[in-house]
C-alpha cells in the first residue's frame, strides 16, 4: 500500500457522534463502520474513476481526547493509502458526484471543515476562502506568518489582466480543505496593499503563492506562475500523455508534507492504520506468506527446501532493488517540484529585470524632453520679462482699480476669480492607474461633474496627504457613484439619508463609513469640518491615524439643491476629541 496523506484535527463544539452521518452521505453503502475501545473506526474503499485498478482506501478514527477538562476536543484521524485492488473485490464505482469529488478524500474532508469548528495544530480550517479587506491587511499578514508554520497558507493573486483573481479560490479551498487556508483581496486596491506588506514573498499578477512554513523568517516560499497554474503534464498508466490541473497539484504536494509530520498524539500510539512504511510491511508480509509457504510443504524432499531457500534469497533481493527504486522515486519527485520553484522565481526575476530596463529607457526619453522643454521655457521666460517690463505700468494701474494693496494681493485676487470661473477646465485624459489622492479628483471633476461637486478645499488637502494608495480613493468615489441614483431618489422622496447603508448596498469591498461626528468632536472641532462654508460631518474611513501613508479621510455631503455629492476635504485624518493630546 501506497500511503497518501495522514490528517489529524481537532473540535471542542462537534462529539464523534456527530461526524457518522456525514460519512454514511459520502460513502453510502460502501461505509464500514466499528465502535469499539473507545474508538469510533470508519473505513471506505473504492476504485478510482479512470485509474485502472487502483483502488483507494479511507480510514477515519473518532475519540475524545485524553485531556484531563471536562470538556475535552473531539480528534480525527484521517488516513488515506492507495494500492492494486484484489482480484475477488467487486468494482466498486461512484456516481453522480462532480470533478473533484468522485469519492476521493477532498470531497469528505471538506464536508468535515465545512461543519465548522475543527481547527488543525490549534490553527482553524475553514471551507471557504478567506476574503482579506483594506483596512485588515497588516493584521491579517501578521495572523498568516504565525499560522504558517503549521498550517500551509494560500494567497491567489490577480489575473494577469488586472482582474481579480487569477483562479476562483473557493474553488481551490474546497479541494485544499484541512490541508491549507486560502486568502484573496477584496479590491485591487487591497492587493496592491497586501503584496507591499507581504514584499518579495507577494503574489505577483497572474500568481498564486504557497506559504508552506513562515514567511517572516523563511523567504524561500513556492510561486505558481502561468505556466505553472496550466497544470503538469504527466504520463498516464495508458501511455496517454495527460495534464493534471494545478489545484491536483497542489494538493497531491500538500498530501505528502502531512506523510512527514508527526501529528498523532501520543496517547493514541497503534491507531495508524495505513502504515507510513508500507515496504517495511511488504517485507513482514512476504515474511509470513513464506513461513505458511514453508509448513505447507514440510514434507518435501531437502532439494525442494534447498530451492525454497533460494527463491526466499531471490525474493528478498527484488524487494530491496524495489524498496530503493521507490526511494530514487521520490527523490526525483522532490527535486522535480525544487525545479519548478525555481524556475518560477527566475521566470519572476527576469520579468522584474525587464521592467526595470524599459523604467530606464522610459526615464531617458523623459529626461530628453525636460532638456528640451527647459530650453523653450528659458526662451519664453526671456519673452515674458520684456512683455512684464512692458505691461508693469498697466499692472499697477489695475492695482489701484481693484484696490488690492500690492501686486501679490493682486494675485489672489485673480487666482480666486479664474478657480470660481463657471469655464470648466480642461483636464487630461487619465489612465487606467492614478499616481496620486489629486489625479483620482481631478479625473471624477471632469468626467463625472454631474455626480460630484469636488471643492477647492478637497484639492489642498490631497496635495498635502502622502497617502500612496489612490486607487482605493478611487474604489471609494466608484461606490459613491454607484450610490447616487439611490441616495438622489430617497432625497427627491424627502426621506432621511443614511449613508452607512446606501454605500453597503452598492459597494464591492468593504468601507468603514460614519453618517456623522460626535458631539464631542463637533464642539471641540466643528470648524475643521467646514468647507466653502458648508458643514460635511459624514466621511469615509481609510486605514489609520496611526500612518499617514496609508491613512485617508473623504468628507463629504449630498447637496439636495444641485443633487451631487459635495466632497471637501480627501487628506489627513482631521482632528477629534479623541485624539491624544
Amino acid at each position: 500500500m501506497q500511503p497518501g496523506l495522514r490528517l489529524v484535527l481537532e473540535s471542542s463544539v462537534w462529539g464523534p457522534e456527530s461526524v457518522e452521518p456525514l460519512l454514511e452521505s459520502w460513502a453510502g453503502k460502501y461505509l464500514e463502520a466499528d465502535h469499539s475501545e473507545g474508538l469510533w473506526r470508519y473505513s471506505a474503499t473504492s476504485r478510482l474513476p479512470g485509474e485502472g485498478s487502483i483502488v483507494q482506501q479511507v480510514m477515519i478514527q473518532l475519540q475524545r481526547s485524553k485531556s484531563e477538562s471536562d470538556e475535552a476536543p473531539t480528534v480525527m484521524l484521517f488516513e488515506v493509502g492507495l494500492m492494486n485492488e484484489d482480484e475477488e473485490d467487486r468494482p466498486l464505482r461512484a456516481t453522480g458526484l462532480p470533478p473533484y469529488f468522485r469519492l476521493l478524500p477532498q470531497k469528505v474532508i471538506h464536508d468535515v471543515v465545512s461543519m465548522g469548528g475543527w481547527t488543525r495544530m490549534g490553527v482553524p480550517l475553514h471551507g471557504t476562502s478567506n476574503r482579506v479587506e483594506f483596512d485588515d491587511v497588516e493584521d491579517w499578514w501578521a495572523d498568516t506568518c504565525l499560522e504558517a508554520d503549521k498550517v500551509t497558507q494560500v494567497v491567489v493573486g490577480s489575473a494577469l489582466s488586472g482582474d481579480l483573481p487569477v483562479t476562483e479560490p473557493d474553488v481551490l479551498s474546497t479541494i485544499l480543505a484541512g490541508l491549507a487556508n486560502v486568502h484573496h483581496a477584496s479590491s485591487l486596491a487591497t492587493m496592491e496593499k497586501m503584496n507591499e506588506v507581504m514584499g518579495r514573498l507577494g503574489s505577483p499578477r497572474g500568481s498564486v503563492r504557497l506559504l508552506l512554513s513562515d514567511p517572516s523568517t523563511d523567504n524561500k516560499q513556492p510561486l505558481y506562475t502561468r505556466e505553472r497554474l496550466r497544470g503538469s503534464q504527466y504520463v498516464h498508466e495508458d501511455g496517454v500523455m495527460k495534464r493534471r490541473p494545478f489545484q491536483h497539484d497542489i494538493f497531491l504536494r500538500l498530501a505528502k508534507k502531512t506523510l512527514a509530520e508527526k501529528v498523532v498524539p501520543e496517547y493514541w500510539e497503534g491507531v495508524i492504520q495505513i502504515p507510513s512504511n508500507p515496504e517495511e510491511e511488504a517485507l513482514k508480509r512476504a515474511e509470513r506468506r513464506r513461513s505458511e509457504r514453508i509448513r505447507s510443504i514440510k514434507d518435501l524432499k531437502a532439494r525442494n527446501q534447498e530451492l525454497e531457500d533460494q527463491l526466499s534469497l531471490i525474493e528478498d533481493a527484488y524487494q530491496n532493488a524495489s524498496v530503493e527504486n521507490e526511494g530514487l522515486r521520490g527523490r526525483v519527485s522532490d527535486l522535480e517540484e525544487q525545479a519548478g520553484d525555481l524556475e518560477a522565481e527566475i521566470a519572476e526575476a527576469n520579468r522584474n529585470l525587464e521592467d526595470s530596463r524599459s523604467e530606464s529607457e522610459a526615464w531617458k526619453e523623459s529626461f530628453e524632453q525636460m532638456k528640451s522643454k527647459n530650453k523653450d521655457l528659458k526662451k519664453t521666460q526671456r519673452e515674458s520679462t520684456m512683455h512684464l517690463r512692458e505691461i508693469g505700468p498697466l499692472l499697477r494701474k489695475f492695482v489701484e482699480i481693484e484696490g488690492a494693496s500690492d501686486i501679490g494681493d493682486l494675485y489672489d485676487k485673480l487666482n480666486d476669480r479664474l478657480f470660481d470661473s463657471d469655464e470648466e477646465e480642461e483636464l487630461p485624459e487619465e489612465s487606467i492607474g492614478f499616481e496620486s489622492v489629486a489625479s483620482v479628483l481631478r479625473h471624477y471633476r471632469m468626467e463625472k461633474s454631474h455626480i460630484f461637486d469636488i471643492r477647492k478645499t478637497a484639492f489642498d488637502s490631497a496635495d498635502k496627504s502622502p497617502f500612496k494608495f489612490p486607487r482605493r480613493v478611487d474604489e471609494a468615489l466608484e461606490m459613491m457613484e454607484k450610490s447616487h441614483d439611490y441616495i438622489r431618489n430617497r432625497s427627491r422622496s424627502g426621506q432621511g439619508l443614511n449613508y452607512v447603508d446606501a454605500f453597503r448596498k452598492f459597494s464591492d469591498t468593504v468601507f468603514e463609513v460614519a453618517n456623522k461626528e460626535t458631539k464631542a468632536t463637533m464642539e471641540a472641532f466643528g470648524e475643521d469640518r467646514v468647507f466653502e462654508g458648508v458643514e460635511m460631518q459624514p466621511h469615509i474611513k481609510i486605514g489609520n491615524r496611526e500612518a499617514a501613508d496609508r491613512t485617508i479621510r473623504i468628507h463629504f455631503i449630498f447637496d439636495k439643491k444641485t443633487e451631487k455629492f459635495a466632497i471637501g476635504h480627501c487628506g489627513r485624518h482631521l482632528p477629534t476629541a479623541g485624539m491624544k493630546k
